[in-house]
């Protein structure tokens, strides 16, 4: 049976909502944003899982981390979402990806499997510890 999932991510906190395939709310769950976080929430859902989130500055990295743990990974693009009346929420626009994931209205951002990126965040990560070390606000 499949499990349709919508991720709402932020870089501090996720917010992802499972739904089956009649779109009725199987389990819904907020949590820090780390890679083990990630990976225990997919492996903790049943079986054949479907993932969505949108395109943002978190999305090749969610790619690269979650993409071997689910059967299907789209990638979206926030433009050509329906747009929902009513107060916008976490819980809200997870809910409404894996609907929209559901009944196939998504349209698709490209994104690869290169393992460049992670040497590309160490890299980068690497250069802003280095610079908050050397500063003048050093204590």
């Amino acid at each position: 049976m499949p499990s349709y999932i919508g991720l709402d991510a932020h870089s501090a906190t996720c917010t992802a909502v499972v739904v089956d395939e009649k779109g009725e709310i199987k389990h819904r769950e907020t949590f820090p944003t780390t890679e083990s976080n990630l990976i225990g929430f997919m492996n903790g859902v049943e079986g054949e899982k479907h993932l969505t989130f949108e395109e943002c500055h978190l999305s090749q990295w969610l790619y690269v981390t979650l993409v071997e743990h689910v059967d299907r990974l789209v990638v979206c693009n926030p433009v050509y979402l329906a747009k929902k009346p009513g107060a916008k929420t976490d819980f809200r626009d997870a809910l409404h990806l894996a609907q929209e994931l559901r009944t196939g209205h998504l349209k698709p951002v490209y994104h690869d499997e290169s393992r460049w990126i992670e040497l590309r965040t160490l890299v980068s990560s690497y250069l802003a510890l280095s610079m908050r070390l050397s500063g003048p606000n050093r204590d």
